[in-house]
């Protein structure tokens, strides 16, 4: 069974979203991780990610094609939304670089939006060093609830957890990948995870001198040996890797 690595770390204080009472109706959903507010703002759910629909080039942004489900993730977000209004938690001034509002929505009757979306397997965990750290915790185990229980994307090979040696068919691309680590190094102050012996242009994880305080804690060295599931964006940087900022993108078995 996964568990969460991060467990040591819920009393270390962060940055909170400014929980407001006002109310928005909701003009229309955009896809499984975003809305349009009447007061035209858009609302990009933080700390999850959901399939993409074909979108159009708007002049701004440029066309991009839809992905396995996003359609059934844009459904499952409207039946959520639509003819209830919704409180939107968030920083206030913080947009995205498409200016959108990042925040945790609920409705009306407090239902949380991102973890009914986790909980009905349309949409998966995709969080930042900077988001709160029992929020994330609870994502997880609502995401683990319905890959268990295959539901929504859980139940498409498109979505599949992946083996790190399945790693370069994914570059740039958001993937859970699980394995055994073969080994822990220190480099310059910055940390390799590797999952093979022969770890030059294998696919490892790497962690930034910048983010090694968060780590501290957690004694890696101690995941040698143990099969550990890693979630991110994979790059290329003379191998596959995915970069971690925060303890709570590693999952233990």
């Amino acid at each position: 069974m996964i568990r969460f690595l991060a467990l040591c770390l819920l009393l270390v204080p962060m940055p909170a979203f400014a929980q407001t009472n006002e109310l928005h109706a909701v003009a229309r959903v955009l896809n499984g991780k975003s809305f349009v507010l009447t007061s035209a703002d858009v609302v990009r759910l933080a700390s999850i990610e959901a399939p993409n629909v074909d979108e159009k080039a708007d002049g701004i942004h440029a066309a991009r094609l839809g992905e396995p489900l996003g359609e059934e993730a844009k459904a499952a977000l409207e039946k959520l939304l639509f003819g209830h209004t919704v409180r939107i938690d968030y920083n206030p001034g913080q947009r995205d670089r498409h200016n959108r509002l990042l925040g945790q929505a609920y409705d009306e009757k407090g239902n949380w939006i991102q973890g009914e979306m986790l909980k009905s397997g349309f949409a998966m965990v995709y969080s930042f060093s900077d988001d709160q750290h029992d929020i994330i915790l609870k994502m997880l185990a609502a995401e683990q609830v319905a890959q268990k229980a295959k539901l929504g994307i859980w139940t498409h090979p498109y979505y599949r957890v992946i083996t790190p040696a399945e790693a370069p068919e994914f570059i740039n691309r958001f993937k859970l990948v699980e394995g055994k680590v073969v080994s822990v190094h220190d480099y310059h102050g910055h940390t390799y995870i590797n999952f093979n012996e022969h770890w030059k242009g294998s696919f490892a994880v790497f962690i930034s001198r910048k983010f090694a305080a968060a780590f501290a804690p957690l004694n890696l060295s101690l995941l040698v040996g143990k099969t550990i599931r890693v979630r991110g964006w994979i790059n290329y940087h003379n191998a596959p890797m995915i970069d971690l900022t925060h303890p709570e993108q590693i999952e233990v078995e």
